[in-house]
């Protein structure tokens, strides 16, 4: 049973959609959004059925109780005490609150049912389309989600909501929008029904997400975003934007004024506020409570769980960051903003060590830890190329490198070497063999020309290279690369589950299409983890199964599986 007619179509297009904006925003986010509808409480004693979940993953009886827990948010949400001057006004104002408790009663019941699973939900407003009360469900990886750097406090002085995160202010506008959407008869007629492409909700979304935050400046909202932007496009004396900005109330008392101006200096002057900022360096910055810049100062002695001070960093040309307590909460280049790129982690680093080194030890791991930490500190980038026959290509390479003793590295002597263009030749003891490498090495195609040149020259030479090798790549703006990158173990087990949910639906005469779907895109997500007779079985359970599905269903259409070339047992854990 569908919702509308346009139903089936509707959720491919948003579902189209969520995959567009959020693996725009990270590639580990794995969204996929769901279209639900629930019968209005006044009719449910009347037809027999309550939810419609069609093509989701959910089963209609988890939302056996979401009329009883509507009422019970609603009449106990604080916000339904406010008063308000008008009768009109008043009634506007419940008829929001009762909508927002039938999205806040979904959310419940989607994260209790899967609460054992690395999910989360977030609901839409509900909009009512044939008696049913219908959602958009963006469900989202949520040990990813969490791993993005966001703020704790999500509303001011008690009442007035803000954003917490990019994140988080990209999908309040995904599900404003698919709100929106809804109230418009028969959509999914069109090829796609969301009003922006996915470019512009991370755009509205950093934008708003800066908005909100001005109210914790001055209990009002400023354009602070195209503002930053004009400041960071403006060239002094031919050079490139550069310094800092602190944002916060003007008496905050983690603020240390150094210099207070006369006559504050209003954020649409961005020429005279451009220009303030050549005087500002590592220790001082302009000092601004969203509206204007009032001084120079510094942060000291900040408690980080009040979330009040910000700083805004230029970094170049049409390029700034907003940070909070050292943490990059947005970086936004030329209009377009984006989540920080990840500094590499110690478990991701040690994992690739021990599966590339036989001779890797606790101890000599954690050497050449801390020195790709060192390197990572330097603004510049470079390059750290970790091999087993280190001395061997020392001398190899010696009329492309500058061949050294044997050393350890420590923060020092990387400030040093990385100062020079060229990589760093490690052992995999941590000991340096040669520094300013060029490296060599044969064309290939697993390159990639919207990377730099360090990028494809580690790629080439590790294509070339007969020992263990590891290459980690750092560029000037951050981004780091471990190569080869090796995707992360799995349990096998995950696999063998899988393939028997396939053969248990196989001994039905007729196939259950939604419980098939779900497997199969279980099982696409890990199609590199699948040995050759995995695919050998799953092809062939898929092809029976097809064979039993109504001809008059809307199915997917899947390839057969093959081995990944890269793939083997030392993927499981």
């Amino acid at each position: 049973m569908y919702i509308w007619g346009y139903h089936p179509h509707f959720q491919v297009s948003v579902n189209n959609s969520a995959e567009r904006v959020f693996n725009g925003l990270r590639d580990d986010l794995n969204p996929r959004a769901w279209v639900i509808g629930i019968l209005d409480s006044e009719l449910k004693d009347k037809i027999s059925i309550n939810a419609v979940t069609t093509d989701t993953p959910f089963q209609p009886d988890v939302f056996n109780n979401v009329h009883e827990l509507t009422d019970h948010l609603y009449e106990n949400d604080p916000e339904k005490q406010i008063l308000i001057s008008s009768e009109r006004g008043e009634e506007e104002y419940h008829s929001r609150l009762k909508l927002k408790a039938k999205a806040d009663a979904m959310h419940h019941l989607l994260h209790e049912e899967f609460k054992n699973l690395d999910l989360e939900f977030h609901i839409s407003m509900p909009v009512k389309v044939n008696h049913l009360w219908t959602f958009v469900v963006l469900q989202l990886n949520k040990n990813a989600a969490s791993s993005i750097p966001s703020l704790n406090v999500h509303k001011v002085s008690g009442r007035y909501k803000i954003k917490r995160s990019l994140l988080d202010s990209t999908i309040s506008e995904f599900l404003n929008s698919c709100t929106k959407a809804l109230q418009i008869p028969d959509v999914g007629k069109e090829l796609s029904v969301l009003s922006h492409n996915h470019g512009e909700f991370i755009r509205s979304g950093g934008y708003n997400f800066l908005s909100s935050l001005s109210m914790k400046f001055h209990g009002e909202y400023f354009d602070l975003f195209e503002k930053f932007n004009l400041i960071s496009s403006q060239y002094y004396e031919g050079g490139e934007s550069s310094g800092s900005i602190i944002l916060s109330k003007n008496e905050n008392p983690s603020i240390n004024n150094v210099i207070r101006f006369s006559s504050p200096i209003s954020f649409s002057n961005y020429k005279a506020i451009r220009k303030l900022l050549e005087m500002t360096g590592q220790n001082i910055s302009l000092l601004a409570n969203g509206n204007e810049v009032y001084g120079m100062g510094n942060i000291s002695d900040y408690d980080s769980t009040q979330e009040d001070v910000f700083v805004v960093d230029f970094k170049k040309h049409y390029t700034w960051e907003l940070k909070h307590d050292d943490d990059v909460l947005m970086v936004v280049e030329y209009n377009q903003p984006s989540l920080p790129k990840e500094r590499i982690e110690k478990s991701l680093f040690v994992d690739h060590v021990t599966r590339i080194f036989s001779d890797a030890s606790e101890g000599s791991t954690t050497v050449l830890w801390n020195a790709i930490l060192s390197a990572t500190k330097q603004k510049h980038g470079t390059m750290v190329v970790i091999s087993n026959i280190a001395m061997e290509e020392a001398e190899r390479l010696r009329s492309q490198s500058l061949k050294i003793e044997p050393i350890s590295l420590t923060d020092e002597v990387v400030e040093l070497v990385t100062a020079i263009d060229g990589a760093i030749l490690l052992d995999s003891d941590g000991k340096c063999h040669a520094l300013g490498v060029i490296l060599d090495g044969m064309a290939t195609n697993k390159g990639d020309s919207a990377r730099g040149a360090r990028f494809n020259s580690a790629i080439r030479y590790l294509e070339t290279q007969g020992g263990e090798c590891l290459i980690v790549v750092i560029s000037e703006d951050g981004h780091i690369n471990l190569i080869p990158h090796l995707n992360p173990r799995i349990p096998r087990e995950w696999i063998d589950e899988l393939i028997n949910k396939l053969e248990k639906l196989d001994e039905h005469e007729e196939t259950n299409l939604k419980s098939f779907n779900e497997v199969m895109s279980n099982i696409s997500s890990l199609s590199f983890y699948l040995l050759e007779d995995d695919c050998e079985k799953i092809n062939s359970l898929r092809e029976s199964l097809e064979t039993k599905i109504s001809p008059h269903s809307i199915r997917i259409v899947y390839e057969n599986f093959k081995q990944h070339p890269e793939m083997n047992a030392s993927y499981y854990n």
